[in-house]
């Protein structure tokens, strides 16, 4: 029996880590006797560092239980193992291969070796606790309970699995209690109602539940097997605060019981696997018993409804001693005791017959070593306690428990079914012999018997009532004396005193045997050989052969000598006395009377005789008679089944004007549609009323001539079914005779044969049409037999330009050159056309022919086979393709053209699908750019309409006398800060539509790292959402870095990355920097913000999207910055990329081609003027613009920069002005009546190549600027203006002062 420290099982290992102290315990089980544990305990007693006395009282408790067996001896080894350890090892059983107990401790851990044995103390508890438990649902309670101490504030729950493989909750601690409401809220199910079939959870999910190992599960998801919705399982854990998942599976062997899982709110909860698989796994060692103990009590109790119940005995017998063990009622009741305890004090073998137990023996010799389980069926006599003896039917079967023999025997009385069966086999023995001699013809008279003629118990019958009648004894004997019936009527004298003695016995079967001799006149009358008694006989015979004697007598008649009898005694060494007195009770009896029994007999006899005689050859006449039938029903078997398989009917009919049917065989209904009954006696109809009128008078003369004549009847003609369709049928008959010569029926056969007519009439019709086909063909048809021509049509002879003559007879070859253009013999070639027609059937093939006129000329030739009667023919066809054959070189050449163009034509068709796969791309994109402009103009109308109210409601209020200074410069502040964001929103409508038309150029120039990063400081610290700390990167001491690119561009997309990230970052931290990685340059912004997950990092690089709209109205936007941003990165010859964790924030990673140059020139950051008025002292500008309020905006932006300005309404005024005012620089607006800039621009520099022209439009959604740069123009600046671009654009061309 197995336990821990007694209850671990197998070869499984227990490993403990406690306090940095490794304890292994392995192969602990025992099956020691309680004495040898005691002593064995008492021994160890004085290793209290390893075991404490506390770990001793448990073993020694343990010992007591009788869980344990007294089997086995107990083994303990003390020493140091080569790893330098210190180990114990206590084991058990005969060949001390199994461990009970082993420990190993290092010596340098021996002072704290008692920590370890304190966990080992716990597991010990836990499955003592365990082995006592009442039941499943008792251990559960009991494990969980223990599992608390080690895991305190989790959520600790059991599934078990029941015998449907389902899953269902089964134990829970009280956490899980208190916080099932909650659950089943989220659920929507009670959490102890929930169940799961094993056979949907995930495999892998499941595989990891059996290896008996504490796994920790990423989330509740995949602890509930996946079975359980996601979301469901995330709600779950944040309403608990669930912050680590494990679970381990409850198995043994192959037996799964369930899982048990431990739910922490600690994410790094300190949790000991080991320790807690080692308390599990004793938990299912416990289970694995109760279920053992279940299945064994269920199986116990199913046994003894059953061995209650049987109807049949049974009985459990010890061997071999035989002593009976158990015994159903059925048994009791069988041997006629009155209980179990009678019947147990009798032996197994003493009730039945002797040579039981040595059958038994002989086939399996119980207490060999090797005595395995084995069953025998057989009858044996059995005995009642009453003594009554019966048959029965034994069933035995062996079986073995712990060295122990039994028998389990059952018993069905058979006595009844033994006697009927003998009686049967006996008489069915009789039966089968008289029944062979009956009817076998072979069997000769001398071997015949009266057994095998009569039945011999109505010959008993007969006999007893003859004697009975007459008072004198009967018994009829053999030939040879031996009796074949029982005695009738005997007297004591001869069946008991003269037969009792063997010299008596055999002088009465001569005395039969001679006095029953065949005597053909008469009843043989006699005195009895052996006492000189009356006795007669009569023989009975079967054609003349003696087969049997019927004796009569036994009886003294006036005149018998008594002395004589008397002697008799002496001779046969009988009793005188019994002899005196069984003679004296003797029947007396006249002579005369005697002789008229005897005569009685004779005639008996004689009819017996008789009988047997009429009996014999009844039967041979019945029995060649049944041959005869039998041989006559096989016939007619034959001739049913041959005419059931003719193809058509087979008939009999009378020569009449109906052909009344005699007989039909069953193929009438397939070719009438009437059944053979309907047809017979004209029952239904007369076969004359099937044929149609027209052939009925013709077919009934032609009949009578063939049967005046004795000739064979043949003809075809038409019939009419019972379904109305008509047929054509082939019929063939003759008259049969009688020995008059007189036609006494006709019979014959008539075979459907419309398919054949219907064939025959296609082929007709197919062989004119092909005729005229072949004949109006405009190709020529020739047609080879025997390798020459035998047919031509029209067309071949026009082609040959001959007449039919100078055709047919001729070989191919005959109208051929004699070699193809390819040089080979025609003769040869034309045999080689013809085989591969064979082979494959036909075979087209061009060929050069000659006419008889020696012109030759190209056809194309169809050769094809056609066997008919064993006759091959070869049909061809010929097509003149002379003109085809000229134009084949015009072709070729035209193919070359062809396949260029053709390659052309794939080329064009390739970029054709290109553009359609684009084309069906951008329909898709279209449609998906329609739903999101929809939201984006929804969303471009709040994000245009709140920066417009502020401008005009804040210049309306401007517009409020008496207004004080700070509030006019607060307001003004506004407006611009309104402004700003109108036109960044303005800006990025105009970047995203440039970069869908594909007109964003990039710029390459020399930009400072540092700066930049320093104008991103600068810009992003003065943001007013900024909340969280700003943190750019400090590189005061590094060599400042330069790069080539467009550092307005790079500045473009770092400030949306940092403008999104001060956005969506409540606290925390936004940085920002850049680092060189080999030979790229990664730009970074890192927050600490709302994070975004996975599922939407694509998303957000796409136009008009943004994560959460609700986030969008919050915080505001359009949706186009990153779009934009990752375009202009990608036009950059980089990428932007995104690492996010929803709640933890986000990193924005810019990676550009690095290319560092020398900081030569300065960049465009230093080149523009500060924010204040910058000078043009003594410079004209020309401003060609129409609108007042543009033109007002400039001059006043120009006002105080000591510059002289001129203005040209219309471009025909700014090409004048130019010539005539000669202006340093002009302002040229696109749009203007009469001349627009552009053309303008192109008028000035044919007279002016050196004038400096800055393009002035509000067109910003075209590719303006490059238009206006290839009119002439030497710069762009695009509205709104503000006065410090403008100044910027001018300081290029005029010098500042």
């Amino acid at each position: 029996m197995i336990s821990f420290l007694g209850l671990i099982n197998g070869s499984d290992s227990v490993s403990l880590l406690t306090d940095n102290n490794y304890l292994s315990v392995i192969d602990i089980f025992t099956d020691s006797s309680d004495k040898q544990l005691v002593n064995l305990l008492n021994d160890v007693h004085s290793t209290e560092d390893i075991f404490p006395s506390g770990i001793l009282d448990r073993l020694k408790q343990l010992v007591k239980d009788p869980f344990f067996s007294n089997q086995g001896f107990i083994h303990t080894q003390f020493g140091s193992s080569p790893e330098d350890t210190f180990f114990v090892k206590i084991s058990a059983g005969r060949n001390s291969s199994q461990a009970f107990l082993y420990t190993r401790i290092s010596k340098e851990s021996m002072p704290s070796a008692k920590s370890g044995a304190k966990a080992l103390q716990v597991i010990s508890d836990a499955a003592i606790s365990f082995q006592n438990s009442a039941g499943r649902q008792d251990l559960f309670v009991r494990l969980i309970s223990v599992l608390e101490g080690f895991v305190p504030d989790s959520w600790i729950f059991i599934a078990s699995a029941g015998r449907n493989n389902e899953l269902r909750m089964s134990g829970a601690n009280p956490k899980v209690l208190r916080d099932a409401d909650k659950v089943t809220g989220i659920l929507g199910l009670n959490l102890f109602d929930i169940e799961f079939q094993l056979s949907d959870i995930d495999t892998r999910i499941f595989e990891t539940f059996t290896r008996g190992f504490l796994e920790k599960f990423p989330s509740l998801f995949e602890l509930t097997g996946q079975l359980v919705d996601r979301h469901l399982c995330e709600k779950i854990s944040r309403e608990l605060g669930i912050g680590s998942v494990y679970g381990i599976g409850l198995n043994h062997e192959q037996a799964y019981f369930g899982a048990l899982c431990i739910l922490s709110p600690d994410e790094a909860v300190n949790i000991h696997p080991e320790l807690i698989e080692s308390i599990v796994r004793q938990a299912s060692y416990a289970l694995q018993r109760l279920s053992a103990q279940e299945s064994q009590f269920a199986s116990d109790q199913l046994y003894h409804q059953i061995f209650s119940a049987t109807d049949e005995a049974i009985l459990i017998s010890e061997m071999p001693s035989g002593r009976i063990n158990d015994a159903n009622p059925a048994a009791i009741r069988m041997f006629g005791c009155e209980d179990l305890v009678q019947l147990k004090e009798s032996a197994f073998f003493g009730f039945f017959a002797e040579g039981l137990a040595e059958k038994l023996r002989q086939n399996q010799p119980f207490g060999h070593e090797n005595t395995a389980l084995y069953q025998h069926i057989f009858e044996w006599q059995a005995i009642r306690q009453n003594g009554s003896w019966f048959w029965c039917e034994l069933s035995v079967r062996s079986f073995s428990v712990a060295d122990n023999h039994f028998l389990l025997s059952v018993i069905r009385d058979v006595s009844e079914s033994k006697k009927v069966l003998l009686n049967l086999q006996e008489k069915h023995q009789n039966l089968s012999r008289r029944l062979d001699t009956l009817i076998q013809p072979e069997v000769e008279l001398d071997q015949i018997q009266l057994t095998d003629l009569f039945d011999l118990d109505e010959i008993q019958k007969i006999q007893d009532a003859f004697s009975d009648v007459t008072g004198v004894a009967s018994v009829i004997t053999d030939a040879k004396g031996v009796p074949v019936t029982r005695p009738s009527n005997f007297c004591e004298l001869c069946e008991k005193v003269i037969r009792g003695t063997e010299i008596g016995r055999v002088n009465c079967f001569y005395s039969d045997s001679v006095i029953g001799t065949l005597n053909k006149s008469g009843p043989t009358i006699q005195p009895c050989l052996s006492g000189a008694l009356m006795d007669a006989g009569s023989s009975i015979s079967v054609g003349g052969i003696h087969i049997a004697n019927w004796m009569i007598g036994q009886v003294i008649n006036d005149d018998a000598d008594v002395s004589k009898l008397s002697a008799y005694a002496g001779e046969i060494g009988a009793d005188e006395k019994a002899y005196s007195s069984a003679l004296s009770k003797v029947k007396r009896m006249p002579a005369e009377q005697f002789k008229r029994i005897a005569e009685t007999l004779y005639l008996f006899a004689n009819q017996l005789s008789l009988k047997a005689t009429q009996n014999l050859q009844q039967a041979r006449e019945l029995a060649e008679r049944q041959r005869i039938e039998q041989e006559s029903i096989e016939v007619r078997r034959k001739l049913e089944t041959l005419m059931g398989n003719l193809p058509g009917m087979a008939y009999r009919c009378r020569n009449d004007r109906d052909y009344t049917m005699e007989f039909v065989s069953r193929g009438a209904f397939e070719l009438t549609g009437y059944k053979p009954e309907e047809l017979i006696n004209n029952a239904r109809i007369a076969f004359n009323d099937l044929i149609v009128r027209d052939y009925q008078n013709y077919l009934w003369e032609k009949w009578q001539e063939v049967i005046s004549s004795n000739s064979i009847f043949t003809d075809e003609y038409q019939i009419t079914t019972a379904s109305g369709e008509i047929k054509w049928v082939w019929e063939q008959g003759c008259g049969i005779y009688n020995q008059s010569g007189e036609v006494v029926a006709i019979e014959g056969l008539i075979i459907d044969i419309t398919s054949r007519k219907e064939a025959a009439a296609r082929l007709i019709e197919s062989e004119l049409r092909f005729r005229k086909l072949f004949e109006d063909s405009d190709d020529a048809n020739l047609i080879i037999e025997s390798g020459v021509f035998i047919d031509c049509n029209a067309a071949a002879l026009r082609m040959l330009r001959s007449g039919r003559p100078e055709v047919v007879n001729k070989m191919p070859s005959e109208l051929s050159p004699s070699r193809q253009p390819d040089g080979i013999d025609s003769s040869l070639k034309a045999m080689r056309m013809i085989e591969t027609a064979r082979k494959n059937g036909s075979h087209r093939f061009d060929w050069l022919h000659k006419r008889p006129d020696g012109s030759q000329f190209w056809v194309e030739v169809l050769l094809t086979v056609i066997n008919i009667d064993d006759k091959e023919i070869l049909y061809t066809t010929w097509r003149d393709i002379t003109e085809r054959k000229k134009a084949d070189q015009d072709l070729r050449q035209m193919n070359v053209k062809l396949a260029k163009l053709n390659a052309g034509y794939l080329e064009l068709n390739k970029e054709i699908e290109r553009k359609n796969e684009e084309l069906r791309i951008a329909i898709g994109k279209a449609e998906e750019s329609d739903k999101l402009k929809s939201a984006f103009l929804a969303n471009m109308s709040h994000e245009i309409r709140t920066p417009m109210n502020g401008i005009l409601g804040f210049a309306d209020l401007l517009l409020t006398p008496g207004l004080s200074h700070e509030d006019m410069a607060s307001f003004i502040g506004i407006i611009n800060t309104c402004s700003a964001q109108l036109m960044a929103l303005i800006n990025d409508i105009i970047d995203i539509s440039r970069i869908e038309a594909g007109q964003i150029t990039i710029s390459r120039n020399s930009v400072s790292l540092q700066k930049l990063m320093s104008d991103l400081y600068s810009i992003s610290s003065k943001n007013p959402q900024l909340r969280a700390m700003l943190i750019a990167p400090v590189k005061e001491h590094d060599e400042d870095l330069f790069i080539s690119g467009d550092e307005v561009r790079l500045r473009q997309v770092m400030l949306n990355l940092i403008s999104n990230a001060i956005k969506f970052t409540k606290q925390g931290s936004i940085e920002f920097g850049y680092i060189q990685l080999g030979n790229t340059i990664r730009f970074y912004v890192k927050d600490t913000g709302i994070g975004i997950d996975p599922e939407h990092h694509e998303v957000i690089f796409k136009r008009f999207r943004q994560v959460n709209s609700s986030v969008s109205r919050e915080q505001g936007g359009t949706g186009l910055g990153l779009a934009i941003s990752k375009a202009l990165v990608e036009q950059m010859g980089g990428t932007i990329t995104l690492e996010s964790t929803l709640g933890k924030g986000s990193v924005f990673m810019v990676d550009l081609p690095f290319e560092k140059i020398g900081a030569t020139g300065r960049t465009q950051s230093e080149k523009a003027p500060s924010e204040s008025i910058v000078r043009f002292p003594g410079k004209r500008i020309l401003v060609a613009e129409d609108d007042d309020t543009n033109f007002t905006l400039l001059k006043m932006m120009l006002k105080y920069s000591g510059c002289e300005i001129n203005r040209a309404y219309t471009g025909i005024e700014a090409v004048e002005l130019a010539l005539s005012w000669n202006p340093d620089l002009i302002l040229m607006d696109i749009k203007m009546p009469e001349m627009n800039g552009l053309d303008a621009t192109r008028a000035i520099r044919l007279q002016k190549p050196s004038q400096f022209i800055i393009a002035v439009t509000a067109f910003a959604l075209s590719d303006d600027r490059n238009r206006a740069l290839d009119a002439g123009c030497d710069d762009y600046i695009s509205k709104p203006i503000t006065q410090m671009k403008l100044f910027e654009k001018i300081g290029r061309f005029l010098p500042v002062e």
